[in-house]
């Protein structure tokens, strides 16, 4: 159902961060939302702009890519 190589923007994390899944039988979409969520936790920041856009930035200086 979602590919090994899903690349997470910031539009999609904000999407994972605020949704509520209404329907999910096979609970793949709860699990991809789960990792998204546990690996990006400690490693970045989410902030909302003046004009009420939300974005991400890093908690460190040292930033590399996220494995989900």
């Amino acid at each position: 159902l979602f590919r090994n190589d899903l690349e997470i923007n910031s539009l999609l994390l904000n999407i994972i961060w605020d949704s509520i899944i209404l329907y999910d039988p096979s609970g793949r979409l709860r699990e991809l939302f789960e990792r998204v969520k546990n690996a990006v936790r400690d490693k970045l920041e989410r902030y909302r702009t003046r004009d009420g856009k939300y974005g991400w930035k890093p908690r460190t200086k040292e930033f590399k890519a996220i494995e989900v």
